[in-house]
């Protein structure tokens, strides 16, 4: 048996604070090991506050591997240029009889590594070979220009991040492309509109709004010719595996998941943001503001928080006060934006911190399939407990894997759903959902049925306006018809005078069970005597026209 089969490869999850890197240290050190970073922000270099990189002392205690080499202001990277880097580091450091130790925040960077699901080049020509190549659907096509214009403002309120549980169709391309700047200018809804031309599959399972996964599925057909979905599809046959997330890299996997409460954390996340200020966080933030500038104005480039290491936590956060002078720093304002600054870092990793938990319970959790490996969970919510509730336990742990034996902590259930692509469209409040738990988690929602509840009130007024409306209408079209049925008899009247064939009383004996009451009346108004009615008990006389 190889010796990646034998070694374990460990993979340590956790929210930010909960004690990751301090578990990969320790481990490291007793089990002769080597770390692995899965953090998208700390492969760039410098920025070590921001970005918050173990100290040198760290370094010396343990080996670290995906950490400072990559310029932030000049190279982009991908989750497919980490991968092919950092696998093979892993092989190798299992081929010196040494365990990886894969440990970070950037969740799509851990899976890369633990799962096969990446599209490479080998994928796409083997779909290649077993379909018809497709033809490309026209850039400028009518539908996609209806759906740019019938776009609605308030449908930009309503994104929903989905990537933790729809990863599997988050596959990246190897070879670069020509089109990926022109997607960036175009409107999102545009762009997932000409995917569901293109790949109607695919474009039902990702959200409308997700424009990083459209774009690369747009890649994929505009450079090959083939649909994503049917490479996804070639991919599974090939592996056989029926699993969302694709095959196991690394069937000797053994998984620890720090965990703590939610409100510890949410005061190590605020303390962590304390420290990172006195550590000349701002000093720090401020040198590299002035360097991009330079470097963004050269090249006539605008300020952009989505890509890079702009996308750490604190660059957004602290721009306005960055962009003050230094002698307006001090001021009353420069004050206030400073304070802002630090509460919305300090919100916003706490917010980055709940992402991270429901990304293990989505991914870790609710899936069945034997791509799966357990998952042991760590309590550091004590942290003076720290030895009996984390280091002790993961120690026990791996050292019963590298035995070959089943270790006696039982690793947490998996949950009993099963999270599968299904799209769907909630009309009431506007919204789309691409995963099925997602769908039925909302129908059971407070907001939605708030607003389900809200909408029927609405239905119910405006149905009842119809009907009084209704009403008023019928009632006035009954009464515009007697009127004109009335001014068509006393017109009768006038016109009859002249006549010798019949008599006023004729004409209006002929029209007497609908008009003649009100006829009367109003021939009497107008003092018309010759068509005033008869008594009641007398019988009208009868004169010859030429006896009149």
């Amino acid at each position: 048996m190889s010796a990646s089969m034998r070694l374990p490869l460990v993979v340590i999850l956790g929210a930010t604070g909960s004690g990751k890197s301090k578990l990969a240290l320790e481990i490291g050190r007793l089990f002769n090991g080597e770390i692995i970073s899965a953090d998208s922000m700390q492969i760039y270099k410098g920025l070590d506050i921001i970005t918050n990189k173990v100290t040198k002392e760290e370094l010396k205690q343990c080996p670290h591997h995906m950490i400072d080499y990559l310029d932030p202001l000049k190279e982009n990277h991908t989750v497919v240029d980490f991968r092919d880097m950092a696998v093979p580091i892993i092989d190798k450091i299992f081929k010196s009889n040494k365990i990886p130790i894969i440990v970070g925040g950037t969740n799509y960077y851990i899976e890369a590594l633990m799962w096969k699901f990446l599209i490479d080049k080998q994928d796409i020509e083997k779909a290649s070979a077993k379909l018809p190549k497709l033809s490309t659907v026209d850039v400028t096509s009518e539908t996609a220009i209806q759906c740019r214009e019938s776009e609605k403002p308030e449908e930009k309120k309503q994104i929903i991040e989905q990537d933790e549980c729809n990863r599997n169709s988050d596959v990246e391309i190897v070879d670069s492309n020509s089109f990926r700047q022109s997607y960036e200018e175009e409107d999102t809804l545009v762009l997932h509109q000409r995917l569901m031309e293109i790949d109607e599959k695919q474009g039902r399972r990702i959200h409308p709004r997700n424009k990083r996964k459209i774009i690369r599925a747009l890649e994929v057909y505009q450079n090959h010719g083939v649909e994503m979905s049917k490479i996804l599809e070639s991919q599974k046959s090939e592996t056989g595996e029926e699993s969302l997330r694709g095959q196991l890299r690394y069937d000797n996997t053994c998984i620890f998941w720090i965990q703590a409460d939610k409100q510890v954390l949410d005061s190590r996340t605020d303390k962590r943001v304390d420290e990172m200020i006195d550590k000349g966080l701002l000093t720090e933030l401020q040198d590299f503001h002035k360097q991009y500038n330079s470097y963004r104005i050269k090249d006539n480039n605008e300020v952009d928080y989505t890509h890079g290491i702009f996308q750490s936590i604190g660059f957004k956060e602290f721009h306005d006060y960055l962009l003050l002078p230094d002698d307006e720093k001090d001021t009353e304002k420069g004050k206030q934006l400073l304070q802002k600054g630090i509460e919305e870092m300090k919100l916003v990793t706490r917010r980055y911190a709940r992402t991270q938990v429901r990304w293990v319970k989505n991914r870790f959790l609710r899936y069945r399939g034997s791509c799966l490996p357990p998952v042991y969970g760590l309590d550091s919510t004590d942290v003076s407990l720290w030895e009996d509730h984390v280091n002790k336990p993961a120690i026990d742990i791996l050292n019963t894997v590298l035995k070959g034996e089943k270790p006696d902590y039982e690793p947490i259930p998996a949950e009993q759903s099963y999270n599968v692509p299904l799209y769907n469209i909630c009309d009431v409040c506007d919204m789309v959902f691409t995963m099925n738990q997602e769908w039925e988690a909302h129908l059971k929602g407070k907001k939605h049925n708030g607003m389900l509840r809200a909408k029927r009130k609405r239905e119910e007024r405006e149905e009842y306006k119809r009907q009084v409306e209704k009403k008023e209408k019928h009632e006035k079209d009954t009464s515009l018809q007697k009127e004109l049925a009335m001014t068509s008899a006393i017109l009768d009247c006038y016109a009859n005078k002249a006549s010798s064939s019949n008599t006023h009383e004729d004409i209006v004996r002929q029209d007497a069970s609908t008009t003649s009451d009100k006829h009367n009346v109003i021939c009497d108004q107008n003092n018309e005597s010759d068509c005033k009615p008869a008594e009641k008990d007398e019988m009208p006389v009868m004169y010859t026209a030429e006896e009149s």
